[in-house]
C-alpha cells in the first residue's frame, strides 16, 4: 500500500521539485535517510564484509538491487563489490578487497 499525502499507510510517494520520492521506514542495516527503494550501507572501510538488508515491508516479485560503491579513492583492481539473496524481504551486499569505501549506494527496482 503506497499513500499520497496521507498518515496510513506510513509509506508516501512525494513529487519535489519535479522528481518522485519514496519514502517509508528505514531497512535494517542501512544509514538514515533510507528506504526500502534506495539508500547507502555504511561499510566504514573494512576491506572484506557481508551487510543484510531487510526492506520494512514485503515486495510482491523479487526486485532487481543495483549497487554503486563511494569510494575516497580509485579502488584496486582487486575490488569487488556485488548483492546476493535477493528475495521479497530484503539482500545482501558483499565486498572483498578495498579499504578505500565508506558506503555503498542501493537502488531497488520492482
Amino acid at each position: 500500500n503506497v499513500g499520497i499525502g496521507t498518515d496510513v499507510p506510513s509509506t508516501k510517494l512525494h513529487i519535489k521539485g519535479g522528481h518522485l520520492r519514496h519514502e517509508g521506514n528505514q531497512p535494517t542495516g542501512t544509514v538514515a535517510g533510507s528506504s526500502d527503494m534506495r539508500g547507502a550501507v555504511n561499510v566504514n572501510f573494512a576491506a572484506t564484509g557481508t551487510i543484510t538488508v531487510v526492506f520494512d515491508g514485503v515486495f510482491t516479485t523479487v526486485p532487481t538491487v543495483i549497487i554503486t560503491p563511494v569510494c575516497t579513492a580509485d579502488p584496486s583492481v582487486n575490488s569487488r563489490y556485488w548483492v546476493s539473496n535477493v528475495s521479497l524481504t530484503g539482500f545482501m551486499v558483499v565486498w572483498s578487497n578495498t579499504t578505500s569505501t565508506s558506503s555503498i549506494n542501493y537502488m531497488v527496482i520492482e
